[in-house]
């Protein structure tokens, strides 16, 4: 926990010097989906406390907003990306029993490098970065389709934060020398305990260079 709170000093640390000392801003606004691979297994059952213990795949839509600083072969960027919940429904492998349930929001904070292949007005890139995951929720109950409450708790502490890391890729597309557009794919990882969570993220959105 030391660590990772060491970690998300030295990015808020970190990014204004970049942006001071780079050859462009940039802002960026931007929007998409998130692909939540399926996680958990049947054989984290549990009966009376872990009854729905595989999560489907689902697809929460993703707001955001990005700083960059660009030098002449790479770029730094802030990213503060806020997944929105979703309905979900978890069934139990043994009795059938199914509850349809709301995912939990969260808020990333990730820094990125970009590595830009051309300086044009049509920039296809590569990027990786790392950053910190935060969930917000409260504790929820709803009823199952046989007729059971079902009590799913908020994490609580360190449990709320999780460290995160991005790769991909994506093009900017830029009309003028302050208006541009972005499209943008990635991987990314939520090293969650037990197991990391992992999604596949597509946005996109507006650039306005300074």
């Amino acid at each position: 926990m030391k660590k990772l709170k060491a970690f998300v000093l030295l990015v808020l640390l970190a990014a204004p010097v970049s942006f001071l000392h780079g050859r462009g801003l940039q802002l960026m606004l931007f929007g998409g989906i998130n692909y939540h691979f399926p996680y958990g297994s049947v054989k984290d059952y549990i009966l009376g406390e872990n009854d729905f213990p595989v999560t489907p795949a689902h697809w929460p839509a993703i707001v955001g907003l990005s700083f960059g600083s660009y030098f002449k072969t790479f770029g730094i960027e802030l990213e503060g990306r806020w997944t929105m919940p979703s309905s979900v429904l978890l069934e139990d492998p043994f009795d059938g029993d199914s509850v349809e349930v709301k995912t939990i929001q969260h808020l990333t904070l990730v820094l990125n490098i970009v590595i830009p292949f051309f300086r044009g007005a049509v920039r296809p890139y590569l990027l990786g970065g790392g950053g910190a995951d935060i969930v917000f929720a409260k504790d929820a109950t709803y009823q199952s389709n046989y007729g059971y409450e079902i009590s799913i708790p908020a994490p609580t502490g360190k449990e709320r934060i999780d460290p995160e890391a991005h790769a991909g890729g994506g093009i900017q597309v830029f009309f003028s020398k302050t208006l541009g557009i972005r499209l943008d794919v990635r991987y990314v990882w939520i090293f969650d305990k037990p197991k990391s969570v992992p999604s596949l993220q597509a946005t996109g959105g507006l650039i306005v260079n300074f």
